[in-house]
């Protein structure tokens, strides 16, 4: 959950602070919830990705 929650901010973080050097209307308190958000949806997503591919996987697979 660590690496994917790091990944999602790293992601997250590229594109909103890169927008807010470019966009005139991009504000920080919308970078800021927008790269939380992006964590969290990203560490969330992959891990139940993770538990449902674990779940779903034979025994004998693993």
């Amino acid at each position: 959950m660590l690496y994917s929650a790091l990944f999602g901010f790293f992601r997250y973080a590229t594109f909103e602070l890169t927008s807010l050097s470019l966009l005139k209307h991009w504000t920080q308190p919308v970078v800021v919830v927008d790269i939380a958000w992006g964590t969290f949806v990203t560490a969330t997503a992959s891990t139940l990705g993770l538990v449902i591919a674990s779940w779903l996987t034979p025994p004998g697979w693993r």
